[in-house]
């Protein structure tokens, strides 16, 4: 799973979890897709940030 550079086209202006945009872990950046895998590398988006304190 590396990245091949399609996901430059959903790039966020957002940050930080805003409505609509998710973390790809992988490639390290914030998009705007609607779908839970990630259209360059196929690993599965973050829409909610780690917690802080694990329980």
């Amino acid at each position: 799973m590396t990245c091949r550079g399609i996901c430059e086209r959903y790039k966020s202006e957002k940050k930080r979890y805003d409505p609509g945009t998710k973390r790809c872990t992988a490639c390290n950046i914030y998009i705007l897709y609607e779908g839970i895998i990630c259209p360059c590398c196929g690993t599965q988006l973050r829409a909610k940030r780690k917690s802080k304190f694990s329980k």
